[in-house]
């Protein structure tokens, strides 16, 4: 018996739960090099961006997952609000 249809039969005997529902789909979570690849920029700008304490965007840093100290990765749906919110901000500046 597959994994998937004995984890559903135990929940649905209310043995295990989910914080979610299991046809909800989990997107995957990018690394440095596809956020790079997106952005069109280098992985060390990448860093850069996502860091607090940030020279080059101290104000709004990239939204990160930290999962060791230089390891990082990003929700697509996170990026894409991310330069929604700078280029609005840069339409209200000038």
């Amino acid at each position: 018996m597959p994994a998937l249809m004995r984890l559903e039969r135990v929940s649905q005997r209310g043995l295990f739960c989910f914080g979610r529902s299991q046809k909800e789909r989990v997107e995957p979570l990018l690394n440095v090099s596809q956020v790079s690849e997106l952005l069109q920029c280098t992985p060390r700008q990448v860093f850069e961006l996502s860091r607090n304490r940030s020279q080059v965007r101290g104000r709004n840093p990239l939204p990160c997952i930290k999962i060791h100290k230089k390891m990082l990765r990003f929700r697509r749906a996170d990026v894409e609000q991310w330069l929604n919110d700078l280029t609005t901000s840069a339409i209200k500046t000038s």
